[in-house]
């Protein structure tokens, strides 16, 4: 099953057009944004990033919590084992041609989708 997946995407990925001021163009790279299939190949892609990295830094610790809606990730993280900058240098060596934006925490808030989190020092997530 997986091989006839993989022909049927090739043959997606063929004929990947998009238009832009009345022009068609073919992307050098990934799928037209837009497409159809756009948002369902990236949440594929994205299931399989978590599958193969980020579990493994839930077990270890180093991210103590995670949490994803469609592409902005909401992370916490040990102080003690890994930092935001480690965390996004991983993330970023993952695809070269994906690279993530971090938003830090600023005086103990951080924004997330359409809200505004603050952390209370007593508290964390279970």
């Amino acid at each position: 099953m997986n091989k006839q997946i993989m022909i049927l995407l090739s043959i997606i990925m063929e004929q990947n057009y998009f238009q832009y001021n009345k022009q068609c163009y073919k992307p050098k790279k990934g799928i037209a944004m837009g497409s159809r299939l756009s948002g369902y190949l990236a949440e594929i892609y994205t299931q399989e990033i978590e599958e193969t990295n980020v579990k493994d830094w839930l077990k270890s610790k180093e991210i103590i919590y995670y949490k994803r809606h469609v592409d902005d990730i909401l992370i916490l993280y040990n102080k003690s084992k890994t930092n935001e900058i480690q965390i996004s240098n991983e993330i970023n060596k993952i695809n070269k041609h994906l690279q993530t934006k971090m938003n830090t925490e600023k005086e103990e808030k951080i924004k997330f989708l359409d809200i505004k989190i603050n952390r209370k020092k007593t508290q964390h997530i279970h």
